[in-house]
């Protein structure tokens, strides 16, 4: 991979609101994510919608939604491919069919994918350095799955997804400093410290499933639900 920031790719309906979006500048060297978080701002000041396709991936399902502007119009859920012969190509192919079913709801207008997924997550590169139980997602560059969709993708850890509505939504709300544990097919965490998510030098700050208490588990035990929550410290 280059040293350069990673392409942003834009909605073709916000394409020419671009200079203002990047504070003046047409380059495109902003990152995906000032775009992302400028999206609904500049919508409303332009009177503009926003539809934006949500994933949360988990070991078992992926359960799915259609944003519109701040109102869940859509949701279901599809198994996720697991097991020793699963493939990514798999995995893509499942998220590919809701895509495109979510794209006729919102009249063929989608403006961007959100991510929540397991794993060590580089959220600046758009990477996923481990994919948690879903070991067809290690060392991936998901600004390939961008260029898939033709869809700007914003990811970010699972637990970190959950703490960050706990904080902005849920029980951290007002708070500056808090912990959120996530407790599924292993165990997830983060941590808010000054009102910032602290994700620590390697990215595993917050990851109680990093945390053994014997032998890791092998890659089948990873994906069989409770034993890695068994052989871990819950703290």
């Amino acid at each position: 991979m280059g040293n350069g920031p990673p392409p942003v790719l834009l909605s073709p309906r916000l394409l020419p609101a671009l200079p203002e979006l990047m504070g003046g500048r047409s380059d495109g060297d902003g990152t995906l994510k000032k775009y992302m978080q400028f999206l609904r701002v500049l919508g409303r000041r332009k009177g503009e919608t926003m539809d934006v396709v949500t994933f949360d991936v988990g070991g078992t399902s992926v359960k799915y939604g259609l944003m519109h502007n701040d109102e869940l119009i859509a949701q279901g859920k599809v198994p996720t491919p697991q097991g020793p012969d699963a493939t990514q190509e798999e995995f893509l192919s499942a998220l590919d069919g809701v895509i495109e079913k979510l794209r006729e709801v919102a009249g063929d207008e989608l403006d961007g994918v959100a991510m929540s997924l397991p794993g060590t997550i580089d959220v600046d590169r758009r990477y996923l350095k481990t994919g948690g139980a879903l070991m067809y997602n290690y060392d991936t560059d998901v600004n390939a799955w961008a260029e898939r969709w033709g869809l700007p993708v914003e990811i970010e850890n699972d637990a970190r997804c959950a703490t960050i509505a706990e904080y902005e939504q849920g029980n951290l709300k007002g708070s500056k400093t808090g912990v959120v544990l996530a407790f599924g097919t292993g165990i997830g965490g983060g941590i808010i410290i000054n009102g910032e998510v602290y994700k620590g030098t390697h990215l595993y700050a917050g990851e109680a499933s990093m945390i053994y208490i014997e032998t890791p588990p092998v890659t089948q035990e990873l994906v069989s639900g409770t034993s890695f929550s068994d052989k871990c410290s819950t703290v």
